[in-house]
């Protein structure tokens, strides 16, 4: 929205609420990089 890009994270135990964390990029490119980078980290950790 107004030209913005953002990405949004969601973790907790399975069948619970969990939390969310958004986080807003000024472009898409920018978002993209966030993701990747936190899809690196998360398969360091041993996540699939």
């Amino acid at each position: 929205m107004f030209g913005e890009c953002s990405l949004v994270r969601e973790w907790g135990r399975i069948g619970r609420a969990g939390t969310v964390r958004i986080e807003t990029y000024s472009s898409r490119g920018l978002a993209d990089m966030a993701l990747i980078s936190k899809w690196v980290q998360k398969r360091k950790r041993g996540y699939l």
